[in-house]
């Protein structure tokens, strides 16, 4: 609920604390196999067969568990995992500043032919709240 009412301010801190809470779950889920009372219970048809769908039930739950860990390491990474000619693609994806003309330049993206440039430092910056921002809006996803 928290990411579906994230920012682009905040979403990378709200991404990285889920991220953590989905690990401790996984780890939680990882143990449950171990507990004594699961190896007691195979000692009859009733039990077995309860051990069996538990088991199938808590590898279900940690393989839906690693697919939104997976998710969310992804969205991580592509708001945060941005070079100079990431910046441009992303540019002239969303038309920043009305153009599909970025390019990178040695140290600088700017629009061919037409003398806007910024530091690949600022364009990565830029970059990367612009992903986040059409993410927050429509889901758009940058993918590499």
């Amino acid at each position: 609920i928290a990411l579906e009412r994230a920012t682009a301010e905040n979403i990378i801190e709200l991404c990285k604390a889920y991220l953590e809470l989905l690990n401790q779950y996984r780890e939680q889920l990882q143990n449950l196999g171990g507990l004594p009372e699961i190896d007691l219970a195979q000692r009859s048809k009733l039990g077995r067969e309860l051990v069996e769908q538990s088991r199938k039930a808590i590898r279900a739950a940690i393989e839906a568990t690693t697919s939104e860990r997976n998710r969310i390491e992804s969205l991580i990474e592509m708001f945060t995992l941005i070079n100079g000619w990431d910046a441009a693609i992303t540019f002239n994806r969303l038309k920043h500043k009305d153009s599909t003309a970025w390019e990178l330049h040695g140290s600088e993206v700017g629009i061919a032919g037409n003398g806007e440039r910024m530091k690949v430092e600022e364009a990565v910056a830029v970059a990367g709240l612009l992903r986040r921002q059409a993410y927050i809006a429509d889901k758009t996803m940058f993918l590499r």
